[in-house]
């Protein structure tokens, strides 16, 4: 009878860690696919329209912000090359982000034809040739 006791108390606790374990990772699954969904709704957002573009040294992409939130940028690249240096201004001075309707210039130290944009959500934007 002991035998029995102890077999169905090894068991049950098996399967009590089977069913937290599962659970568990349908709400971990369930989460990321709601950060994943929050994401794409982020960079569904973000629409940057190029007015101009010039490859003289310095390089500058004139841009509006047409979508229907504010863009970050996290990193510019020139013909494939990072610039970490580049400025965004607007026409009160230098701005943070790309406000929702604003003309803003980006000068890079770098010169090059085309200008790739990667925003805070990881959406890419890329003009010139």
């Amino acid at each position: 009878m002991v035998q029995y006791v102890l077999i169905f108390g090894v068991a049950g606790v098996f399967f009590a860690a089977l069913y937290q374990g599962a659970t568990d990772d349908v709400g971990d699954r369930i989460a990321s696919h709601g950060d994943r969904l929050d994401l794409y709704k982020a960079q569904a957002a973000e629409h940057l329209k190029l007015v101009e573009i010039t490859d003289t040294e310095p390089a500058t992409a004139d841009l509006v912000n047409t979508g229907i939130r504010d863009v970050r940028i996290r990193h510019l690249y020139v013909d494939g090359v990072k610039d970490d240096t580049y400025s965004v201004r607007d026409k009160d001075g230098p701005v943070d982000e790309l406000r929702i309707g604003s003309l803003v210039r980006i000068t890079s130290a770098l010169d090059g034809g085309t200008v790739s944009i990667v925003t805070e959500s990881g959406r890419v934007f890329r003009f010139g040739q």
